[in-house]
């Protein structure tokens, strides 16, 4: 916290008992039976959240709600991030039970791409003598790049990592910190300091919060790279309405050599 994080609030649910596969599975598997997850997602989404929302001094928007869990917990986590982006913008996926079903690689293909997500997955080789987790996130996240599914992912594999409460433990403050971190602004000038973009996802104008009052000029490129607008930085913000729904990168100069990078979403 003395070092600028203004922490989170964690909210901890206990499964069911001997109801847990039935609630942590969007499908059911042959052997294992379950299946039961998206009433477990709805009751996540209709009751519980409205009630912290409620009770607790909370900021409500996706972008800063995030859903997290291991094992079957990683699997349900991800699956509600994807059903409901709109309330869930960070999942953080830890040794997910992809194999339970293979549906889950084709349910991106059918969900939602209202806002992006941004995902953190973390896999062991140690997991499993028969299941090869880091194959199997990263044939999910193949999968979602083949669907062009908005999402920032970053995925954290250790060789000794296993399928155990000491390793989710151990890499749970580096999930943490990637999922909730400010990803708007991504590089800068080391004498600019509390460089904010907002709004973001954006409609219409951007504006940048604790620019220093000077000339700046303003770079727009798309994720292929491509130029898509240069223009001076003006005061009342950057029109952003003509460009197509996408994420965009922004480099910012100044007359006195500084810099900043910035990156955006527009609706």
């Amino acid at each position: 916290y003395e070092a600028g994080d203004p922490g989170i609030i964690v909210v901890g649910i206990d499964n069911g008992g001997s109801n847990r596969i039935n609630e942590y599975t969007p499908w059911p598997n042959p052997q294992y039976g379950g299946g039961q997850g998206a009433a477990y997602v709805d009751f996540l989404v209709e009751t519980l959240k409205p009630y912290i929302d409620a009770n607790y001094r909370t900021l409500r928007d996706a972008e800063h709600t995030g859903i997290m869990g291991s094992s079957l917990g990683g699997l349900i986590s991800l699956y509600a991030a994807l059903r409901h982006p709109e309330v869930f913008g960070k999942a953080g996926v830890l040794s997910p039970s992809l194999w339970f079903s293979d549906d889950i690689y084709h349910y991106v293909d059918t969900v939602s791409r209202a806002n992006e997500l941004r995902i953190y997955f973390v896999a062991g080789g140690s997991e499993s003598n028969t299941i090869d987790v880091i194959a199997d996130v990263n044939r999910f996240v193949e999968r979602m790049e083949a669907s062009a599914y908005p999402a920032l992912t970053e995925r954290a594999f250790h060789a000794e990592g296993a399928h155990a409460e000491w390793y989710w433990a151990r890499e749970f403050g580096s999930a943490y910190q990637w999922l909730f971190r400010d990803l708007t602004v991504l590089d800068r000038h080391p004498a600019i300091t509390h460089l904010a973009a907002f709004p973001n996802p954006v409609a219409d104008k951007l504006y940048v919060k604790s620019l220093p009052v000077r000339k700046w000029q303003a770079t727009v490129y798309d994720t292929r790279g491509q130029l898509q607008a240069k223009v001076s930085w003006a005061a009342d913000g950057l029109e952003v309405s003509q460009l197509s729904a996408g994420t965009y990168f922004m480099i910012l100069k100044s007359e006195a050599q500084e810099w900043a990078v910035v990156r955006f979403v527009k609706q």
